[in-house]
């Protein structure tokens, strides 16, 4: 039986660059399937399922000496917010596990991440722009490349504006209708 569903935004992770707290949009540990399964077997019985984290747990990150850390996952639960215990964590992520702490080594991929203002918001994955963000080239969990962009808004036409470039532009009578516009020939109106 076909099944349509549609998405949802998701809450982002966080990550520390140069300790200041970013929004990290996207999931590192999903791209290993087995990492993720191994997680997944740890989450507790009690969460709170929202629709807007499928994957049940927020990763907290730190990109440190150019080089990406896990450094926790919480788990939202109906008496709190619930960390997975370091001894768990270790044990899912051991061949990751440094002095350092455990390196995103299995992360080859180019990350995004973003703070400040949310400037556009679609509700669907991590489809949001803030006005700082960065995308991160990851290399076997070391930084390859940064780049950073600053976003903003700029203010548009208004619809008054359209209406009066529509109506000295064609020789017709513009009107307006539950914020549709149809444009009617002179000759028709008289």
């Amino acid at each position: 039986m076909p099944f349509a569903a549609g998405a949802t935004g998701q809450s982002a992770e966080r990550i520390f660059i140069d300790g200041e707290e970013w929004e990290l949009l996207g999931c590192p540990i999903e791209l290993d399937s087995l990492l993720s399964e191994k997680v997944q077997e740890h989450v507790p019985k009690d969460i709170i399922f929202s629709t807007g984290c499928y994957r049940g747990y927020i990763g907290t990150w730190e990109l440190k000496d150019n080089r990406l850390y896990l450094r926790s996952l919480s788990f939202d639960v109906f008496d709190g917010a619930n960390p997975l215990d370091n001894a768990i964590l270790e044990s899912i992520f051991e061949p990751y596990c440094t002095d350092k702490g455990i390196l995103a080594s299995w992360v080859t991929a180019t990350l995004r991440v973003g703070r400040g203002e949310c400037i556009t918001h679609i509700d669907e994955g991590f489809d949001r722009n803030y006005e700082q963000e960065s995308l991160l080239t990851i290399h076997t969990g070391t930084l390859a490349n940064k780049k950073e962009y600053r976003n903003y808004v700029k203010k548009g036409a208004s619809w008054d504006d359209i209406e009066k470039s529509l109506q000295m532009a064609f020789p017709a009578k513009l009107l307006r209708k539950d914020e549709i516009f149809t444009l009617v020939a002179i000759e028709d109106v008289i």
